[in-house]
């Protein structure tokens, strides 16, 4: 159960294409009338005198005795207590327990009788108030209070009910002074029973073990349930071994067969928070005892480098290189050096070995998507997109949507983003579009365009995100966590399916070390820059970027390139000191792609954000035309550095999720009531496609539930889709259909 303390909770109005607390997959299916009150015939302005005057205000809810139910609405006025805001809405129910001589109830019939056999979900919330007795000690629950079941009765008197509740608090509860408290639970319906009852009924074997006082009770729900969850464990994440970390002879890059292990010790390290290791490298005996000292300094750092940009902190470990002072075999052998050539792990000063990772049990979700309170200030902020706290990523209060011309941009004329570009790209052979993976709403856009690419003869789409060549997209069938970076977030994942779908050839254009290390060869002539200049290495980069994008291009003379990238590799110009993958692609070929910046143009913390950007007013992804001047100078003068920018609108929220999730699709809100399937909070909801591995698959969508109030519905396709619900103890898995 559940304590809340609460605030003003208003009903939210339907808005924002039906965008609802799951009205459509919840509510729907609620079998209570008027749950919250909320249908009154009247509006008492003072507590009731009988169970009569009750059913004469309140729309289908009675008593079951003569005793004094209150409706609780906004003009409710008495001198012994000063009602506390209901849970959800404006109205609320009250009741007084004053023992086997005096208690109150709630009755009301069903939408359609409870069917024998038929399991049943229940739920209704109750607080309590201290200032009727001017008491404020807790009270404890008991077996006795909580929900009956059963045919129409009323007794002509105001005594205690006797009935067994099939729904109770199985485990006492203290109910605290103006504090929300949940009771729920599921039964097995043994008859058919058309009318449900709430209160503190009778228990002839214990007649004192009941509550005394005035009661709250608001949303009450009875839904047809089973809970078909099984307890969920992936598959062992146990290495064959620590020393499955490999190199190139005489080098410290990181092979991908790597990958692997580091990943299961970056889930080792996840699931022990607290935990510090050193990471120690090895070497075999050839060669000079320097040159061996520094490579094994080096691999240890390649291992720290690549933990570290996984999203551990950097201060839980440590690196050193040992050379080949520490063999565990024999050099004399080439099996006996390759034991040596290894890279340890020490926590605490013992090494840590295979067996410690076997009880892991992790999957690649576990180390993609955390509970928010794990994610410490080292963590991206991009993170808290992956499990839909998009708000959070931000740590500022974004600007409110305004509905007021601007003065500066007042003769501006927007156009749709989508039809834009229908009419712009069909003379252009490549196009480069970015996204930012803290604006998720750009890869929305992105994958709505590719159908709009797809019909002007667009073949291929390369994707700078796609880093790892050892999963790649057309072996696999569908969208991986580990495909490269920012690959995680679900939007991503859904972009990548509908590129799929239509049959878009997927490349990656992503420079090998030995690649980058010619690129810093060539760029540190062009650029005239120091060896030690960070600069060196993005521009080396974004040039091998280039150069790999064009020799695919180069073979492929009849296809047409959406080339998906990030944040400022659209830009035409240098800008301090840095150049663009789109830059250097021109200089190299003489060729201007044609690139459209959908980042610029976005919200972001009042301090940061575009002062053009600013003053745009749009409701949809836009393109501005007819510009006034600003700071002297046209808008598209101001911005020159792409061809093309979007405006994208500010976002809005109904149930803490923005509403651009919905945007060009046909996408089912879908809220989880975890008490059904008795998980605790926090709870990660991860949803996935049943035709893609659960075990390495970008879900379809990911939701943080704070507690069991926290309104957060995932966005689902219509169609059968496989949950896995985690806690911080129990994984459970089932199987829904969302309609």
């Amino acid at each position: 159960m559940t304590y809340i303390n609460r605030k003003l909770h208003v009903l939210i109005p339907f808005l924002f294409f039906s965008l609802t607390l799951g009205i459509e997959n919840s509510f729907a299916q609620n079998l209570v009338p008027n749950f919250s009150f909320e249908e009154s015939k009247e509006k008492p302005t003072s507590m009731l005198d009988n169970g009569h005057e009750y059913s004469d205000v309140s729309k289908y809810w009675k008593t079951p005795n003569l005793a004094s139910t209150d409706l609780i609405t906004p003009r409710f006025k008495t001198a012994k207590f000063e009602p506390i805001e209901a849970f959800s809405g404006y109205n609320m129910s009250g009741i007084v327990i004053h023992g086997d001589f005096w208690s109150e109830y709630l009755k009301v019939k069903l939408n359609e009788p409870l069917k024998p056999g038929v399991e049943y979900y229940t739920e209704f919330w109750m607080a309590y108030c201290g200032d009727y007795n001017k008491d404020y000690a807790s009270r404890m629950t008991n077996p006795f209070l909580g929900a009956f079941f059963g045919d129409s009765f009323f007794e002509k008197n105001n005594e205690q009910i006797t009935r067994q509740p099939q729904v109770f608090l199985k485990t006492q509860v203290q109910l605290k002074d103006k504090v929300w408290v949940k009771f729920s639970g599921s039964f097995i319906a043994d008859e058919e029973s058309e009318y449900l009852y709430i209160g503190q009924f009778a228990n002839t074997n214990d007649p004192a073990n009941m509550l005394l006082g005035y009661y709250y009770i608001d949303d009450v729900k009875v839904i047809k349930f089973s809970d078909h969850s099984t307890v969920f464990t992936p598959a062992e994440y146990a290495p064959d071994g620590l020393n499955n970390i490999y190199f190139e002879t005489d080098k410290y890059d990181l092979l991908p067969s790597s990958f692997k292990t580091l990943d299961e010790v970056h889930g080792f390290l996840t699931k022990n928070l607290s935990l510090e290791i050193s990471i120690v490298g090895h070497t075999d005996n050839r060669g000079e005892l320097h040159h061996n000292q520094a490579l094994s300094m080096n691999r240890a750092q390649s291992v720290f480098n690549y933990l570290v940009n996984k999203g551990i902190a950097a201060e839980r470990l440590k690196f050193s290189g040992k050379g080949a002072s520490k063999p565990v075999s024999s050099n004399l052998t080439e099996d006996g050096r390759q034991e040596n050539r290894r890279v340890e792990f020490v926590a605490s000063g013992e090494l840590i070995k295979n067996t410690d990772l076997a009880q892991v049990n992790v999957t690649e979700a576990d180390l993609s998507y955390r509970f928010s309170n794990e994610l410490n200030v080292n963590a991206k902020p991009y993170q808290y997109n992956f499990i839909g706290k998009y708000k959070d990523i931000f740590k500022c209060q974004l600007r409110d949507k305004t509905n007021k011309p601007s003065s500066i941009l007042k003769e501006h004329k927007s156009i749709s983003a989508i039809q834009h570009i229908d009419e712009v790209i069909k003379d252009q052979r490549l196009v480069f579009i970015n996204d930012s993976p803290l604006h998720p709403q750009t890869r929305i856009l992105t994958k709505e365009l590719l159908q709009v690419f797809s019909d002007k003869g667009f073949t291929h789409l390369a994707i700078e995100a796609f880093t790892n060549g050892n999963e790649r997209i057309d072996r696999i069938g569908h969208p991986t966590i580990n495909m490269g970076i920012y690959t995680d977030e679900p939007l991503f994942g859904d972009l990548i399916r509908e590129a799929i779908r239509l049959d878009f050839t997927i490349v990656s254009f992503n420079p090998s070390s030995a690649e980058l290390d010619r690129a810093k060869k060539i760029v540190q002539k062009n650029m005239s820059l120091s060896p030690k200049d960070p600069k060196l290495t993005i521009n080396s980069a974004n040039w091998s970027k280039a150069m790999n994008l064009n020799r695919q291009y180069s073979k492929n003379r009849s296809a047409k390139y959406l080339v998906l990238t990030h944040k400022n590799q659209t830009q035409k110009k240098e800008m301090n000191g840095v150049r663009s993958m789109a830059y250097w692609f021109q200089q190299i070929t003489q060729n201007a792609p044609y690139t459209i910046d959908q980042v610029t143009m976005n919200e972001q913390c009042p301090a940061t954000e575009h002062p053009v950007y600013k003053f745009a007013n749009v409701n949809y992804p836009a393109v501005l035309k007819q510009y006034t001047k600003i700071y002297n100078a046209p808008i598209n003068e101001v911005e020159a550095l792409s061809d093309l920018q979007i405006f994208h609108p500010r976002s809005q929220f109904v149930n803490n999720r923005p509403t651009w999730l919905k945007q060009g699709d046909q996408k089912v809100s879908y809220q989880i009531n975890a008490d059904q399937y008795n998980m605790t909070y926090p709870l990660l909801v991860i949803a996935y496609s049943p035709d893609e591995d659960i075990e390495i698959a970008v879900p379809l969508d990911v939701i943080e539930i704070k507690n069991n109030r926290d309104a957060m519905p995932l966005f689902l396709p219509p169609g059968k889709t496989t949950l896995v619900l985690k806690d911080k103890k129990t994984r459970k898995k089932l199987d829904i259909e969302v309609q």
